[in-house]
């Protein structure tokens, strides 16, 4: 029996929402605010689309 090391977790969002956490991950990366309105829209279609939240 082999042992697995833990996976390091690469985000703590502490309870945001989704929308906040990408938001979040979007200023940390240094993207623009229109980048992040753009990113967020186009998620929002894709939810309306397939009729289920993004999460």
């Amino acid at each position: 029996m082999s042992k697995r090391k833990p996976q390091k977790k690469i985000h703590n969002h502490g309870g945001l929402t989704l929308r906040q956490q990408m938001s979040q991950d979007l200023q940390l990366l240094g993207r623009a605010k229109r980048t992040h309105g753009g990113y967020l829209r186009e998620i929002c279609k894709l939810a309306c689309y397939y009729h289920t939240a993004p999460d």
